[in-house]
């Protein structure tokens, strides 16, 4: 199954900002996750109007099923 983990931040300007990570490991702790998000806002002036504020995070799994309409 594939996990994404997709966290929600604001921006300077309270606009949202939504990262997603694909094949995430979903047995990552909350502090795990916590660790990589204060790291991304502590981290913004690589970013033009990034994340400047935490808002959530979660991990999103999705089954795809093929559906043969030959």
């Amino acid at each position: 199954m594939n996990v994404t983990l997709r966290c929600v931040f604001k921006n300077v300007s309270g606009d949202k900002v939504v990262m997603s990570w694909p094949n995430a490991d979903s047995g990552s702790t909350d502090a795990q996750v916590k660790n990589l998000m204060q790291t991304i806002t502590a981290n913004r002036d690589i970013f033009n109007l990034g994340p400047a504020e935490i808002v959530g995070a979660e991990f999103v799994s999705r089954s795809v099923r093929a559906v043969d309409v030959e």
